[in-house]
């Protein structure tokens, strides 16, 4: 996660320098392709820190207005290659799925 959707977030290492770089290019407008769980997953992450008490309700639902305000476009073909590339990669490189 990133303070830019999480606020007061302080990441175990520092992201590498293009991550600001990308993130100033989605919210000039770039589109970003995320998988179809995306959505499920940051709504997931964003309540479970406000559970936490590491968000309140009034950032959760700021941060969540911030990313609809964003172009994504579900990719819907990573998941075709869930049994096959996608498996053998996680696989060599020690990854989950």
């Amino acid at each position: 996660m990133h303070p830019w959707v999480l606020p007061g977030f302080i990441p175990a290492r520092p992201p590498p320098p293009e991550t600001d770089q990308l993130l100033n290019e989605v919210a000039a407008g770039a589109t970003v392709i995320v998988p179809a769980l995306w959505y499920l997953e940051m709504a997931n992450v964003l309540l479970i820190a406000q559970r936490r008490q590491r968000l309140t309700t009034v950032q959760r639902k700021a941060a969540l207005d911030q990313l609809t305000g964003l172009q994504f476009t579900v990719g819907e073909e990573g998941a075709r290659h869930a049994f096959g590339k996608t498996s053998e990669l996680a696989e060599t490189h020690g990854l989950t799925i």
